[in-house]
């Protein structure tokens, strides 16, 4: 007998299988209980007649964030984007950045994984806000990139200035 899912968020990750085109019958063997499949079959198809979200999560008796999510999964199946687990909601430009503070150039970031817009997006951020005494919302407003990234590659910075006193002084 499989293990039966309690967490709430589990039933998004299903949806997102169906979505993907498992049969009910693979849904059951990883474990959801045949009223969640019955939830999600319903909920598709009352997104599919574009009803709203919360309205359907109601009547269905699904937590109101696990619907909103649940529709921005549809909506993103609707458009053909990816519905994997791995999907990019934010590039990774702190680890550009980290890359760019290594001495990198864009070709070796590249190569190591990174998109052209990750690279200029750090390379923006190092050469017109990374010395700049602004809040990370600003700058957020300002270049597109998530505040918490912000933050860590001000982080960076600061730990990097840090340490070349101490490399110089070794050397």
């Amino acid at each position: 007998m499989p293990k039966i899912h309690k967490h709430l968020l589990l039933i998004i990750k299903f949806y997102r299988l169906f979505l993907q085109g498992f049969t009910d019958d693979y849904l059951k063997n990883e474990g959801i209980k045949d009223a969640e499949i019955q939830k999600i079959h319903k909920f598709h198809e009352c997104m599919q007649q574009r009803k709203a979200a919360y309205r359907v999560a109601q009547v269905l008796g699904i937590e109101k964030y696990v619907a909103k999510k649940m529709a921005m999964v549809y909506e993103n199946w609707t458009l053909g984007k990816p519905l994997g687990e791995k999907t990019k909601a934010h590039p990774h430009i702190v680890f550009a950045f980290s890359m760019l503070l290594e001495g990198l150039n864009s070709d070796e970031m590249m190569i190591r994984g990174c998109t052209e817009q990750e690279i200029n997006l750090s390379r923006s951020y190092m050469i017109h806000y990374s010395h700049m005494d602004a809040l990370p919302v600003t700058i957020s407003q300002r270049t597109g990139i998530v505040p918490s990234a912000i933050k860590s590659m001000r982080r960076m910075v600061r730990d990097r200035e840090t340490e070349q006193p101490l490399m110089v002084a070794v050397r």
